[in-house]
C-alpha cells in the first residue's frame, strides 16, 4: 500500500500500518521469501511484526483484514461504532472481491506470487474507492 500511495503522491495523506492476530512473530522482520518476491516488484518490506491491539480500532479510519477469519477476529473486538470501518481487503477488488488472500507460506513460490498479486490488486482497488472523486 505504501508503494501505491507514494506513486500517487498520497503518502502524506494516509498512515498505513500492519499487524497480526497472534504474538508468534512479534518483533520479527518480514519473512525472507516474501521480502524476496516483493523486491522483484520493487516493493521494499521493512516492517517489524506486532500484534493487534484493540486500540487500533479507534485509531484508524479503515481496517482491512486479509481473510474472513481475521475479519471475524477484528469484529469480535469491535464496538458497534467501529464495525463499519472493518473490511475484507478484497472488498473493493474487481478481480477477487470477497475472496480471502491465501497464506503464501503453504503454496510454494506460486503462493507468494499469488498473494502479492492479490495484495497489489486490493491496494489499487482500495485507493480507487477512497480517492476517486
Amino acid at each position: 500500500m505504501k508503494v501505491k500511495l507514494k506513486e500517487r503522491g498520497l503518502s502524506d495523506k494516509v498512515f498505513v500500518d500492519s499487524c497480526g492476530t497472534s504474538s508468534y512473530h512479534v518483533g520479527c522482520q518480514v519473512n525472507a521469501k516474501m521480502k524476496h518476491f516483493a523486491s522483484l516488484r520493487g516493493i521494499e518490506l521493512d516492517h517489524i511484526a506486532k500484534k493487534f491491539d484493540p486500540v487500533f480500532l479507534d485509531a484508524f479510519d479503515y481496517i482491512f483484514a486479509v481473510d474472513s477469519e481475521v475479519k471475524e477476529f477484528l469484529l469480535s473486538y469491535s464496538s458497534p461504532e467501529n464495525k463499519d470501518k472493518i473490511f475484507l481487503a478484497t472488498a473493493f477488488s474487481q478481480k477477487c472481491q470477497g475472496n480471502d488472500i491465501p497464506d503464501p507460506y503453504y503454496g510454494g513460490e506460486e503462493g507468494f506470487i499469488d498473494s502479492i498479486d492479490m495484495a497489489e490488486d486490493c491496494c489499487l482497488s482500495i485507493l480507487e474507492a477512497l480517492f476517486t472523486e
